[in-house]
């Protein structure tokens, strides 16, 4: 019993989850501040982390540690999801592959 996955399909479905849409001032503010002040998280956030003087490096390195937050989480629940054995695994696939996509696309807005 072959199954194809409407990519298409998958794709529409995984950006109308909830957790997909990340929401800029949130993000910023939560990542920037362990490393500046207020001040300049504000700055970030009313115009961009390089008008507000942080380092091209400290941009990689932030943005570094949020894929690996999101890879950890995604890794995580498709175990998860991939614990039932044999066909009631079939039935976790195609709900797996939307949340992957999901995550997916939470990483490229970061």
């Amino acid at each position: 019993m072959s199954k194809t996955v409407n990519f298409e399909l998958l794709l529409e479905n995984a950006i109308v989850l909830p957790m997909v849409k990340i929401d800029r001032e949130s993000y910023l503010r939560s990542s920037l501040k362990k490393y500046y002040p207020t001040k300049i998280v504000n700055k970030a956030i009313e115009y961009n982390p390089a008008f507000a003087g942080i380092s091209v490096d400290d941009i990689d390195r932030i943005a570094k540690e949020s894929i690996n937050q999101e890879t950890a989480k995604v890794s995580g629940l498709s175990f998860l999801s991939g614990v039932p054995d044999g066909l009631a695994m079939l039935g976790t696939m195609p709900a797996d592959l939307v949340q992957y996509f999901g995550h997916i696309l939470r990483i490229l807005q970061n």
